[in-house]
């Protein structure tokens, strides 16, 4: 709802790089591939942002980063939207976005 918001605001457009809207989560080397992602991918669920489960690179980082958010919940310290967009933005994705459809992570960040 929020982003349908912002659109209809003109503050920002589906067609629109998420890298400026992410710059304090983002890791320090951006992959071409993320660098590319639209706020479309993100919604599409076109992202090529795993979820875990699958045997790819993409996948087992995200089960990584689930597993630590999962660990950080049952230790009363739960890891923030911010802290999980940042760790999620490190895991290799399952595919260039807007390239494949796939259920995903993109909608949890």
């Amino acid at each position: 709802m929020a982003v349908g918001i912002a659109i209809s605001e003109h503050r920002l457009c589906l067609d629109d790089r998420i890298a400026p809207y992410f710059t304090d989560v983002l890791p320090d080397t951006v992959s071409a591939h993320l660098a590319a992602m639209r706020i479309r991918d993100l919604l599409n669920m076109t992202s090529g942002i795993a979820y875990p489960g699958d045997r790819h690179e993409g996948s087992e980082g995200a089960s990584e980063v689930w597993h630590r958010l999962d660990q950080s919940i049952l230790n009363g310290s739960s890891m923030t939207t911010m802290e999980f967009a940042r760790e999620m933005g490190k895991v290799p994705l399952m595919f260039p976005a807007g390239q494949e459809w796939m259920y995903g992570s993109s909608a949890d960040i």
